[in-house]
């Protein structure tokens, strides 16, 4: 309500951003009113964009960018490094202890579990508990992430072998990916 209420006061100053596929999470007469009353739309799709431009003429069709700093992994780490980037909750946690940790765990050989994103320090204690029986795993957390630091986010993805995204199989989870693939590649 409160965000309404400041689009209707000050609707020059507005701009929607609907890239993380919220068409799926709300009610279309919420996309549809913040559509119609902000001065801009970021669509993260071209039938986004298409389907808004009935309300809103002023659409800039927008993905995910990812720079290119010209960093490129060039050989191999010392210990296979396993990344992956996210937050741990939204169904990310089931994902992993379902799929992605059993299998880190079986592993016959030394490797190192790199997780960008997990903060909350209860998630970070239960991911630490649950490798303390490996002695093949090494599990690194980045403590502090600037998620707008693309230069720094880009070191550590030079850090891995392999970068994993384990989304649920939901239309939401699927629209996402996209940013995935593009920072890993």
């Amino acid at each position: 309500t409160l965000l309404r209420i400041l689009v209707r006061l000050r609707p020059s100053r507005t701009m929607y951003d609907l890239n993380d596929a919220d068409y799926l999470k709300y009610p279309p007469r919420h996309l549809h009113f913040f559509a119609k009353h902000c001065r801009y739309v970021l669509a993260g799709s071209k039938k986004i964009k298409a389907y808004l431009s009935t309300y809103n003429q002023r659409i800039v069709f927008l993905t995910s960018p990812v720079y290119d700093l010209g960093k490129y992994k060039e050989q191999k780490g010392p210990v296979f490094t396993i990344g992956w980037t996210g937050g741990f909750r939204w169904g990310h946690q089931a994902s992993l202890e379902e799929l992605v940790f059993p299998a880190i765990k079986a592993l016959p050989f030394p490797c190192r579990l790199l997780l960008v994103g997990v903060q909350r320090p209860q998630d970070q204690k239960f991911i630490r508990s649950y490798f303390a029986d490996a002695p093949m795993v090494t599990v690194d957390i980045v403590q502090r992430i600037d998620w707008n630091d693309e230069p720094k986010l880009q070191s550590y993805f030079l850090q891995m072998d392999v970068g994993i995204a384990t989304l649920s199989d939901t239309e939401y989870h699927r629209s996402k990916s996209g940013i995935k693939v593009k920072q890993y590649l």
